[in-house]
C-alpha cells in the first residue's frame, strides 16, 4: 500500500515562474532564549560525571545555582543509522526541541548547543527522579494516571511524526514524578529513515476521544511568520532537504485539519479518523519494524 501524500518525506517543491524576495520575518518571543536555555548555555559548570546506559557518550553536569543538564558531546556519537550522519545527532536534539518550543508541546526538555572543555555538543535539562517510560508503564503507573499518560503519548506520536523520529522506544522517553511524558533522545530525528512510534497499549474507546486535541489546535495555531522563523533556525542545524520535508509534513498536517481551530473535540476526532495511516516498505513508512501503531478508535 502506498503511503499517503501527507506523510511523504521528500516533496518536490512547486516551480516558481519568477523569483521573489521574501520579507524578513519579524522577531517573535518564540525565538527568545528562555531562562532555562540561558542557564544551560552559560551557567557555570562545577561538576560532571558520565551517564551510563546509552549508546553514545553522555554526562550529567551540575550547573551552579540552578539544576543539572545532560551533555552529549559530538565526539561521543557512534553510528546508529546508515541514513543519519554521525556527528549531527546533537544538532537534531536541538532541532527537536525547537519544534517542541514553537508549537508549545511541552514534551521535550530545554535543549541547547554548548562547548564544554573544547567539546561541542547538546545540553538538555535533566529531569530528576524520572523513570524510563517502559518501566513506568509496566511497574509504576496506576490506572488513575494511565489516562493522562495515554493522551500525552499520542501527543508524543504527533511530535515524532513532525520530527520524523527514527528511535522512539521504551527507553527514549521518561515519565516524571507528575506522571507526565518527557520526550528525550531525539538524535535520530529529521532523517529519511522510517520513524518509529512507541505504541504499547494505546488502544482507546471511542468515548475517550483519544486524539491530542490541544496539540492539534496548537499545530493549527502556529502562524506563517512563526513557521518562517522556525524554518530559519532549523536551517542552521539540518540539511535543506530535511528542513523542506519537515515543513511539508507540518503544512500537510495543518491542511488536513484546516478549519478545525474552533471545532469541538468530537468533530476533530472524526477528522482524525479519516487519516489513512498506511505504508509500504519502499517509502518512509510508519514503523521500521512493519508494525502499525495501536491508536485506532
Amino acid at each position: 500500500m502506498a503511503i499517503p501524500d501527507w506523510m511523504a518525506f521528500s516533496p518536490k517543491p512547486p516551480e516558481k515562474e519568477h523569483a521573489t524576495i521574501e520579507p524578513c520575518p519579524k522577531p517573535s518571543q518564540k525565538t527568545d532564549r528562555t531562562p532555562q536555555e540561558v542557564n544551560l548555555e552559560s551557567g557555570e559548570i562545577f561538576k560532571q560525571k558520565e551517564l551510563n546506559g546509552g549508546c553514545n557518550e553522555a554526562y550529567i553536569i551540575d550547573i551552579k545555582g540552578d539544576g543539572k543538564g545532560v551533555f552529549k558531546p559530538k565526539k561521543g556519537e557512534i553510528n546508529l543509522s546508515r541514513l543519519v550522519e554521525r556527528g549531527t545527532y546533537y544538532k537534531r536534539e536541538r532541532a527537536a526541541y525547537l519544534v517542541n518550543k514553537f508549537i508549545d508541546l511541552g514534551l521535550v526538555p530545554s535543549t541547547i548547543i554548548r562547548n564544554i572543555d573544547n567539546e561541542i555538543g547538546s545540553v538538555q535539562e535533566f529531569i530528576p527522579d524520572a523513570e524510563a517510560g517502559h518501566q513506568a508503564i509496566h511497574n509504576t503507573i496506576g490506572s488513575s494516571q494511565w489516562s493522562k499518560c495515554k493522551k500525552q503519548m499520542l501527543e508524543m506520536w504527533l511530535l515524532d511524526y513532525l520530527i520524523w523520529n527514527g528511535d522512539r522506544h521504551g527507553n527514549n522517553f521518561l515519565i516524571d514524578t507528575n506522571n507526565s511524558v518527557v520526550a528525550i533522545d531525539n538524535g535520530l530525528s529529521f532523517s529519511p529513515d522510517s520513524p518509529i512510534f512507541y505504541s504499547f497499549n494505546l488502544q482507546f474507546d471511542v468515548d475517550e476521544i483519544p486524539v491530542a486535541i490541544k496539540t492539534l489546535k496548537k499545530i493549527l495555531a502556529i502562524t506563517p511568520r512563526e513557521i518562517e522563523l522556525l524554518q530559519g533556525l532549523l536551517m542552521e542545524l539540518l540539511s535543506k532537504k530535511e528542513v523542506a520535508a519537515f515543513i511539508y509534513r507540518l503544512e500537510h498536517l495543518r491542511q488536513f485539519f484546516s478549519g478545525q481551530e474552533s471545532a469541538d473535540d468530537k468533530k476533530i476526532a472524526k477528522q482524525w479518523n479519516k487519516l489513512n495511516l498506511t505504508y509500504d516498505d519502499n517509502s518512509q513508512g510508519i514503523n521500521a519494524n512493519n508494525q502499525k501503531p495501536k491508536f485506532n478508535l
